[in-house]
């Protein structure tokens, strides 16, 4: 069965060989391309279809895209091409919006358009440590114990002194930094490590990571 495809983002990914191929591909009926400045949720057929955006160039305006088609009830679902180290703070926003898959920017063109074929018939296609973790509730999808939601458990100052040290500064050099008695940057730094149940230093950094801080 062939499927409407929209492709949305940066104009240099639109005429890449990969998504080309994609177009291509047997299983696609239209490809409506559009960068972000043109983009029109009204230009979407209203056939069910599935609408790839660009993340790695305009993650900011997908994400927002993709809010507005599923308040508008659209019928095409979205998928997010991502950078191959997409930290997992940014899939569970990409969740979050409604997003029924990613495919990372490496993907070859068969695993992109598998993808999109799985989608289209409904099925959500996320990596499986994701999939396991994703759960919905009056019809909005979340992802449970994403960094996002530890992230809110911090304060303005400890998120800052959290990315410092994670970068590799000591303790006094982060309080230098930011300009608080070193005192006050331990006592900081104990508090958020038992909160978030990072007992080193190698933790930290790890949570920094997925949490898209550094």
């Amino acid at each position: 069965m062939r499927r409407h495809l929209a492709l949305i983002g940066d104009a240099s990914w639109l005429l890449a060989e990969r998504l080309q191929r994609v177009r291509e591909h047997g299983s696609v009926q239209t490809a409506l391309l559009e960068t972000p400045q043109q983009f029109s949720a009204n230009d979407l057929p209203e056939q069910r279809g599935v609408a790839l955006f660009d993340c790695v160039h305009h993650g900011e305006f997908a994400l927002a895209a993709a809010t507005e088609l599923r308040s508008r009830g659209s019928s095409f679902r979205c998928v997010a091409d991502v950078p191959d180290d997409c930290c997992e703070a940014t899939i569970a926003q990409l969740v979050a919006a409604g997003f029924w898959g990613i495919v990372f920017q490496s993907a070859p063109p068969a695993a992109v358009c598998d993808v999109i074929q799985r989608v289209s018939k409904g099925r959500l296609c996320y990596p499986s440590a994701i999939m396991d973790r994703i759960q919905t509730h009056d019809g909005h999808m979340t992802l449970a114990g994403a960094p996002t939601s530890e992230l809110d458990r911090l304060s303005a100052d400890e998120k800052a002194l959290l990315s410092l040290l994670a970068g590799g500064m000591t303790t006094p050099s982060a309080a230098l930094k930011l300009g608080i008695e070193i005192r006050a940057a331990k006592r900081m730094r104990t508090a958020f490590m038992e909160r978030l149940q990072l007992p080193d230093s190698a933790s930290i950094v790890r949570f920094a990571v997925r949490a898209g801080l550094i």
